[in-house]
Protein backbone atom coordinates (compact mmCIF):
# COMPACT_ATOMS: atom_id res chain seq x y z
CA UNK A 1 0.00 0.00 0.00
CA UNK A 2 1.36 2.97 -0.94
CA UNK A 3 0.60 6.49 1.20
CA UNK A 4 2.06 9.70 1.67
CA UNK A 5 1.32 10.66 5.42
CA UNK A 6 -0.04 13.76 7.47
CA UNK A 7 0.73 14.64 10.57
CA UNK A 8 -1.29 12.65 13.23
CA UNK A 9 -2.61 9.28 12.49
CA UNK A 10 -4.33 8.45 15.87
CA UNK A 11 -2.38 4.93 16.58
CA UNK A 12 -0.70 4.67 19.98
CA UNK A 13 2.76 3.11 19.33
CA UNK A 14 4.02 2.02 22.47
CA UNK A 15 5.05 2.35 26.13
CA UNK A 16 7.61 5.27 26.18
CA UNK A 17 10.51 5.13 28.78
CA UNK A 18 10.79 7.22 31.77
CA UNK A 19 14.67 7.48 31.51
CA UNK A 20 16.91 9.60 33.35
CA UNK A 21 20.49 9.23 32.63
CA UNK A 22 23.04 11.84 34.98
CA UNK A 23 26.67 12.94 34.89
CA UNK A 24 28.68 11.05 37.38
CA UNK A 25 30.53 13.13 40.01
CA UNK A 26 28.78 16.76 39.36
CA UNK A 27 30.82 20.05 39.69
CA UNK A 28 33.05 20.81 42.34
CA UNK A 29 30.38 22.30 43.97
CA UNK A 30 28.37 19.05 44.21
CA UNK A 31 25.97 19.52 41.82
CA UNK A 32 23.76 16.62 40.92
CA UNK A 33 25.38 14.47 43.83
CA UNK A 34 22.78 11.50 44.51
CA UNK A 35 20.52 11.71 41.46
CA UNK A 36 20.77 8.24 40.43
CA UNK A 37 22.15 5.12 41.03
CA UNK A 38 23.75 2.99 38.19
CA UNK A 39 20.81 1.27 35.65
CA UNK A 40 17.88 -1.37 37.00
CA UNK A 41 19.25 -0.96 40.53
CA UNK A 42 18.08 1.57 43.69
CA UNK A 43 20.80 4.43 44.51
CA UNK A 44 22.32 3.27 47.63
CA UNK A 45 23.21 7.24 48.08
CA UNK A 46 21.83 9.10 50.66
CA UNK A 47 20.39 12.54 49.69
CA UNK A 48 23.09 15.09 49.81
CA UNK A 49 21.60 19.05 50.98
CA UNK A 50 22.73 21.47 48.94
CA UNK A 51 24.02 22.22 45.48
CA UNK A 52 22.63 23.11 41.82
CA UNK A 53 21.41 20.47 39.46
CA UNK A 54 21.41 21.62 36.13
CA UNK A 55 18.68 19.64 34.09
CA UNK A 56 18.82 19.61 30.13
CA UNK A 57 15.73 20.33 29.17
CA UNK A 58 13.58 19.83 25.57
CA UNK A 59 11.28 21.93 25.60
CA UNK A 60 11.05 25.74 26.43
CA UNK A 61 8.04 27.63 27.67
CA UNK A 62 6.07 28.73 24.41
CA UNK A 63 4.19 31.62 25.09
CA UNK A 64 4.32 31.96 28.86
CA UNK A 65 5.25 29.44 32.44
CA UNK A 66 1.07 29.25 32.84
CA UNK A 67 0.94 25.59 32.07
CA UNK A 68 -2.82 25.86 32.45
CA UNK A 69 -3.68 27.93 29.48
CA UNK A 70 -3.86 26.40 25.89
CA UNK A 71 -0.86 28.15 24.27
CA UNK A 72 1.28 26.25 27.04
CA UNK A 73 1.14 22.52 27.21
CA UNK A 74 4.43 21.32 26.56
CA UNK A 75 5.80 18.58 28.82
CA UNK A 76 8.88 20.50 30.25
CA UNK A 77 6.84 23.36 30.83
CA UNK A 78 4.17 21.06 33.45
CA UNK A 79 7.29 19.69 34.54
CA UNK A 80 8.69 23.10 35.96
CA UNK A 81 4.82 24.39 36.72
CA UNK A 82 4.09 21.76 38.83
CA UNK A 83 7.11 21.78 40.65
CA UNK A 84 6.22 25.42 41.92
CA UNK A 85 2.48 25.37 42.17
CA UNK A 86 1.36 22.17 43.60
CA UNK A 87 -1.21 19.16 43.36
CA UNK A 88 -3.59 18.04 45.57
CA UNK A 89 -3.21 14.51 44.42
CA UNK A 90 -0.03 12.97 42.98
CA UNK A 91 0.93 9.82 40.91
CA UNK A 92 3.23 7.20 43.09
CA UNK A 93 5.88 5.26 41.39
CA UNK A 94 3.23 2.32 41.29
CA UNK A 95 0.98 4.85 39.44
CA UNK A 96 -1.52 5.75 41.86
CA UNK A 97 -2.87 8.98 42.78
CA UNK A 98 -1.91 9.69 46.69
CA UNK A 99 -2.85 12.64 48.47
CA UNK A 100 0.12 15.30 47.80
CA UNK A 101 0.92 17.34 51.26
CA UNK A 102 -1.21 19.99 50.67
CA UNK A 103 -3.90 17.63 51.57
CA UNK A 104 -5.09 16.37 55.08
CA UNK A 105 -5.37 12.65 53.90
CA UNK A 106 -7.19 11.44 51.16
CA UNK A 107 -10.52 13.05 50.05
CA UNK A 108 -13.78 12.05 51.12
CA UNK A 109 -15.71 10.50 47.96
CA UNK A 110 -19.89 10.52 48.28
CA UNK A 111 -21.11 8.18 45.45
CA UNK A 112 -24.74 8.90 45.49
CA UNK A 113 -24.76 12.11 44.30
CA UNK A 114 -21.63 12.55 43.65
CA UNK A 115 -19.58 14.92 46.25
CA UNK A 116 -15.85 15.26 47.03
CA UNK A 117 -14.86 16.56 50.56
CA UNK A 118 -11.34 17.47 50.45
CA UNK A 119 -9.63 18.50 53.73
CA UNK A 120 -6.76 21.17 53.45
CA UNK A 121 -3.39 20.36 55.40
CA UNK A 122 -3.51 22.81 58.47
CA UNK A 123 0.21 23.46 57.99
CA UNK A 124 -0.34 24.31 54.05
CA UNK A 125 1.08 27.85 53.10
CA UNK A 126 2.42 29.86 50.50
CA UNK A 127 5.73 30.63 50.42
CA UNK A 128 4.70 34.33 51.65
CA UNK A 129 2.94 32.85 54.36
CA UNK A 130 -0.68 33.00 53.42
CA UNK A 131 -2.71 29.83 54.35
CA UNK A 132 -3.75 27.76 51.45
CA UNK A 133 -7.29 27.57 52.37
CA UNK A 134 -11.20 26.55 50.55
CA UNK A 135 -10.72 30.02 48.99
CA UNK A 136 -7.99 29.07 47.13
CA UNK A 137 -10.02 25.81 46.10
CA UNK A 138 -13.07 27.77 45.24
CA UNK A 139 -10.64 30.38 43.31
CA UNK A 140 -9.69 27.67 41.14
CA UNK A 141 -12.77 26.15 40.33
CA UNK A 142 -14.18 29.69 39.43
CA UNK A 143 -11.22 30.67 37.35
CA UNK A 144 -11.18 27.28 35.44
CA UNK A 145 -14.77 27.52 34.13
CA UNK A 146 -14.62 31.42 33.35
CA UNK A 147 -14.89 31.70 29.68
CA UNK A 148 -12.69 34.69 29.09
CA UNK A 149 -9.91 32.37 30.37
CA UNK A 150 -8.12 30.14 27.47
CA UNK A 151 -7.90 27.06 29.47
CA UNK A 152 -6.52 24.03 27.99
CA UNK A 153 -9.28 21.91 29.95
CA UNK A 154 -11.87 22.24 31.75
CA UNK A 155 -12.56 18.95 31.90
CA UNK A 156 -14.54 17.69 35.59
CA UNK A 157 -14.83 21.29 36.31
CA UNK A 158 -17.49 21.49 34.14
CA UNK A 159 -19.29 18.65 35.87
CA UNK A 160 -19.58 20.60 39.38
CA UNK A 161 -22.59 22.28 40.94
CA UNK A 162 -20.59 25.34 41.23
CA UNK A 163 -24.01 27.00 43.26
CA UNK A 164 -24.23 24.35 46.02
CA UNK A 165 -20.72 24.29 46.59
CA UNK A 166 -19.60 24.22 50.47
CA UNK A 167 -16.77 25.91 52.25
CA UNK A 168 -17.56 24.98 56.22
CA UNK A 169 -14.18 26.47 57.51
CA UNK A 170 -10.84 27.72 55.76
CA UNK A 171 -9.45 24.51 55.72
CA UNK A 172 -12.88 22.26 53.80
CA UNK A 173 -14.25 22.49 51.06
CA UNK A 174 -17.83 20.31 49.74
CA UNK A 175 -17.95 20.16 45.92
CA UNK A 176 -21.19 18.28 44.67
CA UNK A 177 -21.41 16.96 41.00
CA UNK A 178 -24.49 16.94 38.60
CA UNK A 179 -22.67 13.64 37.35
CA UNK A 180 -19.81 11.30 38.55
CA UNK A 181 -16.51 12.40 37.02
CA UNK A 182 -14.08 9.43 37.17
CA UNK A 183 -10.36 11.11 36.54
CA UNK A 184 -10.72 13.67 39.55
CA UNK A 185 -7.96 12.96 40.92
CA UNK A 186 -5.83 13.96 38.14
CA UNK A 187 -7.71 16.18 36.33
CA UNK A 188 -8.97 18.45 39.11
CA UNK A 189 -6.61 21.24 41.62
CA UNK A 190 -3.87 20.12 39.13
CA UNK A 191 -2.43 22.79 40.70
CA UNK A 192 -4.48 25.00 42.93
CA UNK A 193 -4.47 29.01 42.04
CA UNK A 194 -3.54 31.48 44.78
CA UNK A 195 -6.76 33.79 45.40
CA UNK A 196 -4.83 36.19 47.51
CA UNK A 197 -2.26 36.82 44.27
CA UNK A 198 -4.24 36.63 41.04
CA UNK A 199 -7.73 37.74 42.52
CA UNK A 200 -8.91 40.36 39.81
CA UNK A 201 -6.17 39.90 37.65
CA UNK A 202 -6.22 38.42 33.53
CA UNK A 203 -5.29 34.85 34.30
CA UNK A 204 -4.68 34.87 30.72
CA UNK A 205 -1.65 36.92 30.90
CA UNK A 206 -0.11 36.19 34.28
CA UNK A 207 2.53 34.57 34.09
CA UNK A 208 4.01 34.92 31.17
CA UNK A 209 7.75 34.83 32.02
CA UNK A 210 7.61 34.73 35.83
CA UNK A 211 5.57 32.40 38.46
CA UNK A 212 5.29 35.73 40.16
CA UNK A 213 2.30 37.30 42.50
CA UNK A 214 1.54 40.06 39.95
CA UNK A 215 0.53 42.66 42.94
CA UNK A 216 3.77 42.59 43.98
CA UNK A 217 6.35 40.78 41.74
CA UNK A 218 7.58 38.49 44.07
CA UNK A 219 7.71 34.38 43.89
CA UNK A 220 4.40 32.56 44.54
CA UNK A 221 4.59 28.85 45.44
CA UNK A 222 2.98 26.45 47.25
CA UNK A 223 4.86 23.46 46.04
CA UNK A 224 8.79 22.63 47.32
CA UNK A 225 10.57 25.03 44.69
CA UNK A 226 10.31 28.76 43.41
CA UNK A 227 10.60 30.68 40.58
CA UNK A 228 13.93 32.44 40.73
CA UNK A 229 15.02 33.56 37.08
CA UNK A 230 14.60 33.16 33.53
CA UNK A 231 16.99 34.05 30.45
CA UNK A 232 14.65 33.29 27.80
CA UNK A 233 16.31 31.28 25.25
CA UNK A 234 18.73 29.72 27.29
CA UNK A 235 17.22 28.91 31.23
CA UNK A 236 15.03 28.66 33.79
CA UNK A 237 16.01 28.69 37.74
CA UNK A 238 13.78 27.25 40.54
CA UNK A 239 14.91 27.54 43.86
CA UNK A 240 14.02 26.14 47.18
CA UNK A 241 10.55 26.90 48.75
CA UNK A 242 11.89 27.61 52.55
CA UNK A 243 7.82 27.60 53.69
CA UNK A 244 7.36 23.87 52.39
CA UNK A 245 5.51 22.11 54.40
CA UNK A 246 5.59 18.61 53.18
CA UNK A 247 7.78 16.43 54.89
CA UNK A 248 11.13 17.71 54.00
CA UNK A 249 12.43 20.38 52.83
CA UNK A 250 14.10 20.48 48.87
CA UNK A 251 17.37 18.95 49.44
CA UNK A 252 18.73 20.74 46.24
CA UNK A 253 19.57 24.76 46.93
CA UNK A 254 18.03 25.22 43.16
CA UNK A 255 17.57 23.52 39.83
CA UNK A 256 18.47 24.97 36.47
CA UNK A 257 16.62 23.70 33.30
CA UNK A 258 18.80 24.39 30.50
CA UNK A 259 17.06 24.70 27.23
CA UNK A 260 18.60 22.41 24.62
CA UNK A 261 16.14 21.25 22.04
CA UNK A 262 18.01 18.84 20.03
CA UNK A 263 18.36 15.07 21.48
CA UNK A 264 21.40 14.79 20.56
CA UNK A 265 22.48 18.27 21.48
CA UNK A 266 21.23 17.11 25.17
CA UNK A 267 23.21 13.80 25.05
CA UNK A 268 26.58 15.47 23.83
CA UNK A 269 25.77 18.71 26.91
CA UNK A 270 25.63 15.49 29.35
CA UNK A 271 28.78 14.05 28.26
CA UNK A 272 31.14 17.36 28.38
CA UNK A 273 29.72 18.03 31.56
CA UNK A 274 27.57 21.20 30.74
CA UNK A 275 24.51 19.92 32.34
CA UNK A 276 23.97 17.11 35.67
CA UNK A 277 21.76 15.42 34.41
CA UNK A 278 18.59 14.97 31.49
CA UNK A 279 15.43 13.24 30.62
CA UNK A 280 15.42 12.44 26.88
CA UNK A 281 12.68 11.05 24.85
CA UNK A 282 13.97 7.73 23.51
CA UNK A 283 16.88 8.10 21.07
CA UNK A 284 19.73 5.67 19.58
CA UNK A 285 22.28 7.64 20.89
CA UNK A 286 21.25 6.36 24.46
CA UNK A 287 22.90 2.86 24.09
CA UNK A 288 26.24 4.11 23.90
CA UNK A 289 25.68 5.79 27.52
CA UNK A 290 24.74 2.57 28.94
CA UNK A 291 28.52 2.06 28.35
CA UNK A 292 29.81 4.85 29.56
CA UNK A 293 31.72 4.62 33.43
CA UNK A 294 31.20 8.54 34.26
CA UNK A 295 26.88 8.02 33.40
CA UNK A 296 24.30 6.35 35.13
CA UNK A 297 21.23 5.80 33.70
CA UNK A 298 18.13 4.67 34.94
CA UNK A 299 14.73 3.58 33.33
CA UNK A 300 11.51 2.06 33.61
CA UNK A 301 8.05 2.23 32.38
CA UNK A 302 6.71 5.58 32.30
CA UNK A 303 3.42 7.14 32.13
CA UNK A 304 3.71 8.58 28.47
CA UNK A 305 3.44 7.02 25.15
CA UNK A 306 4.69 7.54 21.51
CA UNK A 307 1.78 7.96 19.40
CA UNK A 308 0.52 9.38 15.76
CA UNK A 309 -2.69 11.50 15.74
CA UNK A 310 -5.28 12.22 13.10
CA UNK A 311 -6.18 15.77 11.97
CA UNK A 312 -10.06 15.69 10.74
CA UNK A 313 -9.47 18.78 8.84
CA UNK A 314 -9.10 16.54 6.09
CA UNK A 315 -12.32 14.73 4.45
CA UNK A 316 -10.77 11.47 3.71
CA UNK A 317 -9.70 11.18 7.42
CA UNK A 318 -13.20 11.59 8.83
CA UNK A 319 -13.98 8.41 7.32
CA UNK A 320 -13.31 5.44 9.27
CA UNK A 321 -12.43 2.95 6.68
CA UNK A 322 -9.32 5.39 5.63
CA UNK A 323 -8.61 5.10 9.46
CA UNK A 324 -8.56 2.17 10.19
CA UNK A 325 -6.82 1.46 6.75
CA UNK A 326 -4.17 3.21 7.76
CA UNK A 327 -3.62 1.35 11.12
CA UNK A 328 -3.56 -1.60 9.72
CA UNK A 329 -1.11 -0.79 7.15
CA UNK A 330 1.25 0.25 10.08
CA UNK A 331 3.60 -2.45 11.47
CA UNK A 332 3.77 -0.77 15.23
CA UNK A 333 6.10 -4.18 16.38
CA UNK A 334 8.18 -3.73 13.04
CA UNK A 335 9.04 -0.20 14.62
CA UNK A 336 9.69 -1.13 18.28
CA UNK A 337 12.03 -4.14 16.98
CA UNK A 338 14.06 -2.02 14.61
CA UNK A 339 13.84 1.62 17.10
CA UNK A 340 13.64 1.03 20.25
CA UNK A 341 15.02 -3.32 20.94
CA UNK A 342 18.51 -1.79 22.20
CA UNK A 343 16.47 0.64 24.41
CA UNK A 344 14.70 -1.81 25.86
CA UNK A 345 14.09 -5.05 24.46
CA UNK A 346 10.90 -6.10 26.50
CA UNK A 347 8.72 -3.33 24.79
CA UNK A 348 5.62 -4.07 23.07
CA UNK A 349 2.64 -1.82 21.31
CA UNK A 350 -0.11 0.14 22.82
CA UNK A 351 -3.30 -1.39 22.78
CA UNK A 352 -5.38 0.94 25.19
CA UNK A 353 -5.74 4.92 25.41
CA UNK A 354 -6.64 4.73 29.13
CA UNK A 355 -4.14 2.41 31.13
CA UNK A 356 -0.64 1.82 29.76
CA UNK A 357 0.40 -1.64 29.51
CA UNK A 358 2.11 -1.55 32.69
CA UNK A 359 -1.04 -0.45 34.74
CA UNK A 360 -3.36 -3.24 36.32
CA UNK A 361 -5.87 -2.47 34.93
CA UNK A 362 -4.47 -2.51 31.21
CA UNK A 363 -6.65 -4.14 28.62
CA UNK A 364 -5.96 -4.90 25.06
CA UNK A 365 -8.30 -2.93 23.23
CA UNK A 366 -7.13 -2.92 19.25
CA UNK A 367 -4.54 -4.77 19.02
CA UNK A 368 -6.09 -6.20 15.86
CA UNK A 369 -4.85 -3.30 13.94
CA UNK A 370 -1.13 -3.25 12.73
CA UNK A 371 1.57 -5.07 10.10
CA UNK A 372 -1.20 -6.32 7.49
CA UNK A 373 -1.02 -4.02 4.39
CA UNK A 374 -2.97 -6.58 2.46
CA UNK A 375 -5.83 -6.75 4.83
CA UNK A 376 -5.52 -2.26 4.53
CA UNK A 377 -5.42 -3.06 0.78
CA UNK A 378 -8.58 -4.91 0.93
CA UNK A 379 -10.49 -2.58 3.21
CA UNK A 380 -9.84 0.22 1.10
CA UNK A 381 -10.63 -2.06 -2.25
CA UNK A 382 -14.11 -2.88 -0.57
CA UNK A 383 -14.86 1.01 -0.13
CA UNK A 384 -14.29 1.62 -3.77
CA UNK A 385 -10.79 3.11 -3.74
CA UNK A 386 -8.72 2.18 -6.55
CA UNK A 387 -5.11 2.35 -7.64
CA UNK A 388 -4.96 3.58 -11.34
CA UNK A 389 -1.61 5.54 -11.54
CA UNK A 390 2.23 4.47 -11.48
CA UNK A 391 2.89 6.13 -8.37
CA UNK A 392 0.66 3.82 -6.78
CA UNK A 393 -1.63 5.89 -4.40
CA UNK A 394 -5.24 4.70 -3.65
CA UNK A 395 -7.86 7.48 -4.67
CA UNK A 396 -11.21 7.08 -2.88
CA UNK A 397 -13.74 8.89 -5.34
CA UNK A 398 -11.16 10.84 -7.21
CA UNK A 399 -9.02 11.86 -4.36
CA UNK A 400 -6.01 10.47 -3.58
CA UNK A 401 -5.17 9.19 -0.31
CA UNK A 402 -1.80 11.21 0.40
CA UNK A 403 -1.33 12.75 3.14
CA UNK A 404 1.78 15.10 4.63
CA UNK A 405 3.32 14.37 8.29
CA UNK A 406 4.87 16.34 10.88
CA UNK A 407 7.10 15.22 13.75
CA UNK A 408 9.49 17.00 16.44
CA UNK A 409 12.23 19.10 14.97
CA UNK A 410 15.42 17.47 16.01
CA UNK A 411 14.19 13.71 17.32
CA UNK A 412 15.48 11.24 15.36
CA UNK A 413 13.72 8.44 16.10
CA UNK A 414 10.31 10.12 15.49
CA UNK A 415 11.78 10.71 12.05
CA UNK A 416 12.89 7.22 11.78
CA UNK A 417 9.68 6.17 13.02
CA UNK A 418 7.70 7.69 9.89
CA UNK A 419 10.55 6.38 7.63
CA UNK A 420 9.39 2.67 9.21
CA UNK A 421 5.71 3.29 9.15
Amino acid sequence: MALRRRSTLLIALLLVLSLVAAACGGSDEGDGEGVTGTEGQESELEPVEGGTLTFGAEQEPAEGLNGDLACCTLFWQEVIFNRVLAKAYEPNPEFEYEPSPMLDGEAEVQEDPFQLTYSINPDAVWNDGTPITSEDFMFTIETTLDKDNDMASRAGYDQIDVEAVEMPDEKTIVIPFTEPYAGWKDALFSPVYPAHALEGEDFNKVWQNELVNPKNGEPIASGPFQFESYNKGSDLTIARNEEWYGDHLAYLDEIVFQFIPDTSAEIQALRGGEVDAIYPQPQLELVDLQTEESISIESGAGTTWEHVDFQYDNPLLEQDFVREAIAQGIDRQAIIDQLFADINPELEPLNNMIFLNNFPDYEDHFGEYGGDPEGAIALLEENGCTREGDDGIFECDGEPLSFGFKSTAGNALRELTFEIA
